[in-house]
């Protein structure tokens, strides 16, 4: 059995596992291109294609009316999004059975993840939180106290790597390496001529990502 067809079988199984069950992923939009934004996007797809009844809410809302002039002044823009998301956040967490919450760290943090935890506890959601940053340690070492606290609404906590599984449990958190997606359709290279060998790295060139 191929990649593909482990893949597309994999998926079924999950859909049926999911029937009746609604989810809400609070993402980056690809507006905001990055790796969430993508496996985002990828997830939200793949659930959709299987049947799931899968929701999406981003977590940078285009604010509506003359209030999206607005956000092209620095600051402004920060507040009047955040305002719109929390807004979004009350309109429909309560409509969903899970909140699938992709995480990054810092300042971002306690904008988007903690809002989205927060009104997911008001409405008695489960929440799942997809904590996604490789800076987890200094993040967690730095924030103090109120990090945890935000850290503990979640019902639970996936991350990408085992790697990031370690740096929780050194805090004492129970974390779950779940890998990214990945999508199996392979490239089009119908009309080319000649194809050369490239070296692609998908990651910054740091000494943490010890490419």
């Amino acid at each position: 059995m191929s990649p593909m067809e482990t893949n597309k079988k994999k998926n079924r199984l999950v859909a049926q596992e999911l029937k009746g069950i609604r989810i809400l992923l609070v993402a980056p939009s690809l507006a905001i291109m990055g790796g969430q934004a993508v496996q985002a996007d990828l997830l939200y797809r793949n659930l959709k294609r299987e049947g799931v009844a899968v929701g999406f809410l981003p977590i940078n809302p285009i604010p509506w009316g003359p209030l999206k002039y607005l956000t092209r002044i620095k600051y402004v823009r920060t507040l009047i999004v955040s305002i719109f998301y929390v807004a979004s956040l009350l309109i429909n967490v309560r409509k969903y059975d899970i909140i699938h919450i992709f995480s990054a760290s810092y300042f971002s943090f306690i904008l988007a993840q903690t809002p989205a935890l927060l009104v997911s506890k008001l409405y008695g959601k489960q929440a799942l939180l997809n904590y996604r940053s490789g800076e987890a340690e200094d993040h967690l070492t730095r924030s103090g106290q109120f990090v945890f606290t935000i850290l503990k609404l979640a019902n639970r906590i996936v991350v990408p790597s085992a790697y990031l599984v370690d740096v929780f449990a050194r805090f004492g958190l129970t974390a779950s390496s779940i890998f990214n997606i990945s999508d199996f359709k392979p490239p089009d290279n119908r009309g080319r001529r000649e194809v050369k060998p490239n070296i692609i790295v998908p990651r910054n060139l740091e000494p943490l990502y010890d490419n």
